[in-house]
């Protein structure tokens, strides 16, 4: 039996399906994407807790909402923004670090009634063998260190992987700032298959399908040694 860190490796990828600790100290035990991006974007960030933000949030709930129909993350006050004694006092009693307004609220819910009716998504997400939030695990590099990943959606075929942006046509470009590629170097590794994101933008509706090129690959390898 393959052992991660000492541990089955179906007891690991088990306990990486809760989020609490696949974000919490159990999955500081692998390194991720995300490490390569604190690494390359700022050092003195490196493996430091991030708080959440606004984006993650909405993300978030928005993932969920695709993908299971529910969101533990529906927390939101009608306030016109977050400087109003309306948003403070909710925020002051609920258990949330942020609350979404519902002006974002009703944006995403309706960019999910998009996605989900959507000529390319619908066919995804009623695939016959299809699972969501798939954790992962694996050795990717020289230096002895597990990485671990989690895919969006995984079918027969492709993984693939849920993104909202505010302007689809810079997708790719943003793709590099946003170290995608590595993602999709980390995540095809790991379950041997292609990767595909799926982009939404927020306020239109637009959605795009996103091949990954051999070249973003190899360039997300060689972030992804830089670790």
């Amino acid at each position: 039996m393959e052992k991660i860190n000492g541990l089955p490796k179906s007891k690991v990828l088990k306990k990486l399906e809760n989020d609490n600790d696949y974000y919490g100290e159990f999955g500081k035990n692998f390194l991720s994407n995300s490490n390569i991006y604190d690494l390359l974007s700022n050092p003195a960030s490196y493996l430091e807790e991030t708080k959440e933000t606004v984006a993650f949030k909405y993300g978030k709930a928005f993932h969920e909402l695709m993908m299971f129909g529910k969101t533990s993350h529906d927390a939101f006050v009608d306030a016109s923004t977050r400087s109003t004694k309306i948003y403070k006092e909710a925020l002051l009693n609920s258990n949330e670090e942020i609350l979404l307004l519902k002006k974002e609220y009703d944006d995403l819910t309706s960019l999910v009634e998009i996605g989900k009716n959507h000529k390319i998504i619908k066919p995804i997400l009623e695939h016959e063998n299809v699972s969501f939030e798939v954790p992962n695990v694996s050795m990717l590099t020289d230096n002895k260190l597990f990485w671990k990943c989690k895919a969006d959606i995984v079918t027969d075929y492709a993984i693939y992987d849920l993104k909202t942006t505010q302007n689809i046509k810079s997708f790719e470009r943003s793709s590099q700032t946003y170290n995608y590629d590595a993602q999709a170097y980390i995540y095809s590794t790991m379950f041997q298959k292609e990767m595909v994101f799926l982009v939404f933008e927020k306020g239109t509706g637009m959605v795009g399908r996103f091949d990954v090129t051999q070249e973003a690959y190899e360039r997300g390898k060689k972030q992804s040694r830089r670790c």
